[in-house]
């Protein structure tokens, strides 16, 4: 019976090769790495049947584990082949690890394949994987441990989407004693949780004798193959500014054509909802909808009015922030008398609406300047700048000529606004320039009798 036993492992042992004086030696050294390791398996490779047989079998005979992770491909420095790249992408060492990646998958992927399709994104996410894992295979590997995991996949995304997505912005959610969602550049964003994440563990890994865990080159490798194919990408299919997906073109030729400016902004708010920060499609609805003044006058509210009320502070803000304050200059100056700024430019802050009026004073437009300072005091009233702001209408109001056509105009807007802010300095430019009237028409009464004497 004894016999019998013998024989039946000897033909056991027969399965596998004997391996070269390299492999031995670096089993060797494997061994004497990871004693430690073997006496109390790590939970992170609990899962994985190689290492549950390595724990299993005798420490003399550990150039068996070494030959199981070549027969099942499994990808280590002594194994790196097609099959074994291709197989670790799928492979996890636990439930927590695939879930993980999956959430960071399913967060950049949904707009990745918007954009890329889904063949090209598919491709992109295969090869940025596998150049992740043979880098860390190749060069930050010790030998005999298996690399699992789609992390080097995720990472690729992750740069992909910060070469694609660069002027765009992400929302994040940031909690402390407090739970708040922020929109965060993608440019900031990203180099800042691969910075907490990965670059300080890589750089932490290389004054360690080569433990197993987070495989952090794997992900280095892997996002710099993705911004790198990103990159090729961008250059090979461009996009114009404030687009973000193709798709967006297609649609906005189909708004541009569209003579209706209930489906033009039907149209816009599908695009905006996909893009937030596409000020093209803002402008050309708020431009339609500016040149159709019959519209916005109308006594019931309608969907011109909600359009303008919700995007026209938006599109202000935006031009100012990229530094093209003119675009948003005229865009406020289009707005018809009727419509009331404090109304539709309700969210656009106090900062941004005084570099509009002070930019309208610089174009020399002071009718527009006295309107957004009027709207400025009544909106923030009881503001520390209401008394400076006050200085600065008078000084407005002095420097418009005393014209008929500047009373005129200042009556139509007392009219208008009754409760104006500033509606006692309005009412002394208008007498000054009824009095200028008078004299006027006084010394006209004079030079009649003379010419008839």
């Amino acid at each position: 019976m004894k016999t019998k036993k013998s024989s039946k492992k000897e033909d056991k042992t027969k399965k596998f090769d004997v391996p070269t004086l390299v492999e031995q030696t670096a089993q060797v050294k494997f061994f004497k790495k990871f004693q430690k390791e073997l006496d109390a398996p790590s939970r992170d490779f609990k899962n994985l049947k190689a290492f549950a047989a390595f724990a299993k079998v005798d420490r003399a005979k550990d150039q068996k584990t070494l030959v199981a992770y070549r027969a099942d491909h499994f990808l280590t420095t002594e194994n790196i082949t097609f099959t074994s790249v291709a197989l670790a992408q799928v492979r996890h060492s636990g439930w927590s690890h695939l879930l993980g990646n999956l959430l960071v998958f399913l967060t950049f992927g949904i707009y990745l394949e918007s954009r890329l399709g889904p063949t090209r994104y598919l491709l992109a996410y295969i090869v940025t994987g596998s150049i992740g894992l043979a880098f860390n295979a190749l060069y930050f590997m010790p030998p005999g441990i298996p690399l699992v995991g789609a992390s080097a996949n995720i990472s690729g995304v992750m740069g992909l989407f910060y070469i694609l997505f660069f002027q765009a912005r992400m929302r994040m959610l940031l909690y402390f004693f407090w739970v708040r969602t922020i929109f965060v550049p993608v440019k900031y964003a990203l180099p800042l949780i691969f910075f907490v994440s990965d670059l300080t563990g890589a750089l932490q890994s290389l004054n360690e004798s080569g433990k197993g865990g987070v495989a952090h080159f794997a992900h280095l490798g892997g996002l710099i193959a993705g911004m790198a194919i990103g990159w090729i990408l961008l250059k090979m299919r461009p996009l114009p500014a404030h687009f973000l997906y193709e798709s967006e073109l297609l649609a906005f030729k189909q708004l541009s054509d569209n003579r209706q400016i209930d489906q033009k902004i039907f149209l816009a708010r599908d695009m905006l909802t996909i893009n937030a920060d596409n000020n093209v499609v803002r402008s050309a609805t708020l431009q339609a909808i500016l040149g159709r003044p019959q519209i916005l006058l109308s006594p019931t509210p309608n969907q011109a009015h909600a359009f303008l009320q919700q995007h026209l502070d938006s599109y202000c803000a935006i031009n100012i922030k990229d530094q093209q304050i003119g675009n948003a200059y005229r865009m406020v100056g289009a707005l018809p008398l009727m419509l009331p700024f404090a109304h539709f430019l309700g969210s656009l802050g106090q900062t941004n609406h005084l570099l509009l009026a002070d930019y309208a004073v610089a174009q020399k437009n002071l009718f527009l300047s006295l309107r957004l300072y009027d709207a400025f005091i009544l909106r923030w009233n009881g503001s520390e700048k209401e008394a400076s702001l006050r200085v600065t209408s008078v000084s407005v109001l002095q420097a418009m000529p005393d014209e008929p056509v500047v009373g005129e105009a200042l009556h139509s807007y007392l009219e208008t606004y009754p409760h104006s802010a500033i509606r006692l300095e309005l009412m002394d430019k208008i007498n000054r320039v009824q009095g200028q009237l008078d004299r006027m028409n006084r010394k006209e009464e004079d030079y009649e009798p003379n010419r008839a004497g």
